[in-house]
This record gives structure tokens, sequence and C-alpha cells, in this order.
């Protein structure tokens, strides 16, 4: 699949993902939405080529992802389910807290409260709408869950 029909899907899954979890969880259809987009854009599995759209869409700093992409052929470990979606959310953790404490070293950081009690009562629909993008995308591409590859 190419990547327009990846991000038009992405788009779908947000948009749609937000519409019908609105009216019961306000919060969770945002975070749903926000995962969804962030997972499918700039997370997709299709980080492990340079020249993909989701590692153009880093610019200057797709350099970060290098490692990433030393460890993970195209379709391979980084095409699955759990491994692959959870291996870029790990990567992800990694570089966010080499910053977060590089930038620590520099100035006191302190995450405002009222963000984290957001995060705190959304996680489970940032999670969700992170691992739907993962899957929409693996889907799309043809790799069933479950099946032997």
């Amino acid at each position: 699949m190419d990547g327009r029909a990846h991000d038009a899907s992405t788009l779908l899954l947000a948009t749609t993902g937000f519409l019908l979890l609105r009216p019961y969880q306000p919060d969770g259809a945002l975070a749903f939405a926000l995962a969804s987009l962030a997972g499918g854009l700039f997370l997709s599995p299709d980080l492990d080529l340079d020249y993909s759209r989701p590692s153009r869409r880093w610019s200057l700093l797709r350099f970060l992802w290098a490692p990433y992409r030393a460890l993970h052929k195209h379709r391979g470990r980084s095409h699955t389910y759990l491994y692959g979606s959870l291996s870029r959310l790990a990567y992800l953790a990694l570089l966010g807290t080499a910053v977060w404490w590089g930038a620590g070293q520099l100035v006191p950081i302190e995450v405002p409260p009222p963000a984290k009690e957001w995060a705190e009562r959304t996680w489970p629909f940032l999670l969700a709408g992170y691992l739907a993008s993962q899957w929409l995308h693996l889907l799309m591409d043809g790799i069933r869950p479950f099946a032997k590859r």
C-alpha cells in the first residue's frame, strides 16, 4: 500500500474514533484521535525506511531513527503486531527520556499538573488510538494477525 493510502486511512481512523467516542468520553475521544494521528503519521511501521513519509515527517530529526532502522529491515519485525508496535513506543520513550534528562540538566522541568492529570485519565484511549493506527497499517499491508510469516 502506498503512503497516501496509509495517511488517508489514518485520518479516517482518527476522525471515526473521535466521532464515535465523543458523546461518551470527550477527553478519551480527543486522546484516541491524537494518538492515532501520531501513530499513523509519525510512528508508522514504515519508520524502518529512511525515505518513507513518516521518516521524512521527522525532518531534521530523522537521524534519531537511524538506530531503529539499523535494527529492523523493512517489513521484518517492525511490521509485527506486538513487537513492532511496542518497539517504536519503547524507542520513542528512550529518546524522550534522554531529551528530558538532558534538558533537565539545564533547566528544571515539570509536567504541568493539568497535562499530567489528563494523561493519567486518558492513557487507555491514547494506547488504543496508537495501537489501532499501527494495526490498521499492518492490515493494509496485507499482514494478518496470527498468520504465519
